[in-house]
């Protein structure tokens, strides 16, 4: 933390790792689990209300192949999107006005008013923005002092904390 006139700014290092795009794609799995809930319970009772009849049993059989083919394409989409990070340096700029992504690849400036939510997880943030989707912080990368200050700001932004 640098302190120029009262402004403080923090600066954020790591690499991105295999182990950090399994991680995300874990913890992005939590959403989907009401989903898969849903289509168990369906299949459920399709498989056993009669009014379905034969149709219902058909659907029991179809229900659950296809929620597992949904989460494979879930995962490889999560991967390939990880695919050219993987092993770069990541430098994260964080200030009261923005948070400055530097990743090689790409640079992105996303001030805090764009942003949508940011899920606070014990080894991930996910920072959820409007222009550019989704953004994973290691959470180790992230100092105890900067993490309240990033509250702060959030709050000051009427960004979703969770």
């Amino acid at each position: 933390m640098t302190a120029a006139e009262e402004r403080p700014s923090f600066t954020l290092r790591f690499q991105l790792t295999a182990a950090d795009a399994r991680g995300a794609f874990w913890h992005a799995a939590r959403e989907w689990l009401p989903t898969l809930v849903g289509v168990a319970l369906l299949t459920l009772l399709c498989a056993t209300w009669r009014p379905l009849g034969h149709t219902g049993r058909i659907a029991a059989l179809v229900f659950p192949p296809v929620a597992g083919l949904w989460m494979l394409s879930m995962r490889n989409r999560v991967t390939k999107s990880f695919e050219p990070f993987i092993g770069r340096d990541f430098v994260i700029s964080l200030d009261p006005e923005a948070m400055r992504i530097d990743a090689g690849l790409v640079k992105h400036e996303i001030p805090w008013t764009t942003m949508r939510q940011i899920e606070r997880g014990k080894a991930y943030w996910l920072f959820g923005s409007r222009l550019t989707g989704r953004f994973l912080v290691p959470a180790t990368a992230i100092p105890v002092e900067a993490r309240a200050f990033i509250a702060r700001w959030a709050g000051d932004a009427g960004i979703r904390l969770t």
